[in-house]
């Protein structure tokens, strides 16, 4: 399956990212506000000293005998790539800083879709030949979700998210040279 974001979050992360101001559609409210990148509320009760805690975590894990993984983790200080080719297989790990807004944005995504609302799993309507996990940690709170079949929208625009702000230190995130399944 392939991750996708979808056309506001996507508009919304990079234009902050351009140092630009973003317009946020808050539920509620009915009509977008102007938000300027360094003067909005972080959604989920966090403030700036609590985005060092912050982490999202996305892995693809095969079903395949000594099958390898690939993982995604994204946090305020950086991302970190691993994948490996076979189980016993020596890692390859990429690791670079992230903007600050990446995350901010990241979090505004989250919180859209509901990521505390999913259900923890998905399961596979046969045996599944694949594994997508996503952990969401926040300050006091730790979501999963396992995916082995069909997953909703929301789950699906949240990767995409996550491998967008990702991208914006790593490149080769959304490149399926290096990220084949994820």
């Amino acid at each position: 399956m392939t991750s996708s974001l979808g056309p506001f979050a996507a508009l919304a992360l990079a234009a902050t990212l351009a140092g630009q101001t973003a317009v946020s559609e808050q539920k509620g409210r009915g009509k977008g506000t102007q938000v300027a990148q360094d003067s909005f509320a972080l959604p989920f009760n966090l403030t700036q000293a609590d985005l060092p805690r912050v982490e999202v975590f996305y892995a693809f894990y095969s079903g395949k005998t000594g099958a390898g993984k690939q993982e995604l983790k994204v946090k305020a200080a950086g991302v970190t790539l691993l994948r490996t080719r076979s189980m016993d297989a020596a890692p390859e790990i990429r690791e670079a800083p992230l903007p600050p807004q990446a995350i901010w944005r990241l979090l505004d995504v989250l919180a859209e879709e509901n990521v505390f609302g999913l259900e923890e799993e998905y399961p596979a309507p046969a045996d599944p030949y694949y594994r997508r996990l996503l952990r969401v940690t926040i300050p006091g709170r730790t979501k999963s979700v396992i995916v082995e079949g069909p997953a909703p929208a929301e789950f699906e625009r949240i990767t995409g998210a996550l491998r967008f702000a990702a991208s914006m230190a790593l490149p080769e995130t959304l490149l399926r040279r290096f990220f084949p399944n994820l």
